[in-house]
């Protein structure tokens, strides 16, 4: 069930990442970001928590406006690693 829950939090994660693009949903995709962040931070130790925090990072400046290519691979990553965690 936690695991399912975190692969959701992820899965969203990647999608708002991809709407922020678009100028959508900011505020949401903020608190989403925190969450990835929150997660990260316990299980802080494994190279998984280390790309997740380097995820929220990338959702902080994409929420300013700074949009690149290393922004569509974070959010590429975080939608593939809350796919598969949820099936």
């Amino acid at each position: 069930m936690i695991l399912k829950l975190m692969g959701l939090i992820d899965l969203l994660a990647g999608i708002g990442l991809v709407l922020l693009k678009y100028d959508m949903f900011q505020t949401v995709v903020l608190v989403l970001g925190l969450l990835v962040l929150i997660k990260a931070v316990m299980f802080f130790g494994s190279v998984i928590s280390f790309i997740d925090i380097a995820c929220f990072l990338v959702i902080i400046l994409a929420s300013f406006g700074i949009f690149n290519f290393i922004s569509w691979i974070a959010a590429i990553w975080l939608f593939q690693k809350g796919f598969f965690s949820l099936f």
